[in-house]
């Protein structure tokens, strides 16, 4: 399984879908330092993503992880809406 990060400016994000928040019961725990935009969430590596990855984890003990790392994301993931559960659920409801 690989996940990409995204660094930008001193920050980091690991990116994820946004419907998984909701089916590992995280989408009441992710931090508004996570920012979504369409059906992605950019996960806050420094108060989000761990737990995300922790819960992969005990979900796919045997699968191995890899991380691509991409630096000065042209992404301007700081300028995306902060993750709330309201805007999350909204932009999920969007795709279905």
């Amino acid at each position: 399984m690989e996940f990409n990060i995204f660094y930008e400016m001193g920050h980091s994000w690991l990116e994820a879908k946004l419907s998984q928040m909701f089916d590992m019961g995280l989408a009441d725990r992710i931090t508004t330092q996570s920012r979504i935009k369409g059906k992605r969430v950019f996960l806050d590596v420094d108060f989000d993503a761990r737990e995300y990855l922790k819960i992969l984890r005990k979900k796919y003990p045997k699968t191995k992880f890899s991380i691509k790392k991409i630096d000065h994301s042209l992404n301007r993931i700081s300028e995306m809406e902060r993750y709330s559960r309201e805007s999350a659920k909204r932009k999920l409801e969007l795709f279905l």
